[in-house]
């Protein structure tokens, strides 16, 4: 039961980061930025949120 208010938290952290991503992307034009910044929350996230 724990786990699922957690996970939905992460869900929810990774919805708006995923829409943030890609309207500074091409607004701002940097492949660099919309690259590091999709992967690198996805797993360090989980795998946080997992130990946690």
């Amino acid at each position: 039961m724990p786990q699922r208010p957690r996970k939905r938290g992460l869900e929810v952290v990774e919805a708006l980061r995923a829409i943030d991503t890609p309207d500074v992307g091409p607004q701002s034009g940097t492949s660099t930025d919309h690259a590091v910044v999709a992967p690198a929350p996805a797993e360090p996230m989980e795998a946080t949120n997992d130990q946690e």
